[in-house]
């Protein structure tokens, strides 16, 4: 599935929830998550914090929007600030 950020696509990665929750604590985010509806449709977000880093990653379904900050999470790697 992607998804329209401004005027890039974001792609997430095929991962199911235990896997991309897994990486999230490996990496020592501190996580949260959210459903909004939107009339018939429900937006899935997580939210992570470590340090001075915050992700919002959203998607359909929720195991997209975990996907999606566990692939952001990984992107800025394992950096101290």
């Amino acid at each position: 599935m992607a998804l329209l950020r401004g005027s890039r696509y974001v792609v997430a990665m095929r991962i199911d929830f235990d896997t991309a929750a897994a990486t999230l604590s490996r990496l020592r985010w501190s996580v949260g998550e959210t459903a909004l509806r939107y009339g018939q449709a429900i937006l899935w977000q997580v939210d992570a914090r470590r340090g001075v880093h915050t992700i919002i990653a959203r998607a359909p379904s929720h195991s997209e929007a975990w996907a999606l900050a566990a692939k952001q999470a990984e992107s800025l790697g394992n950096s101290k600030r």
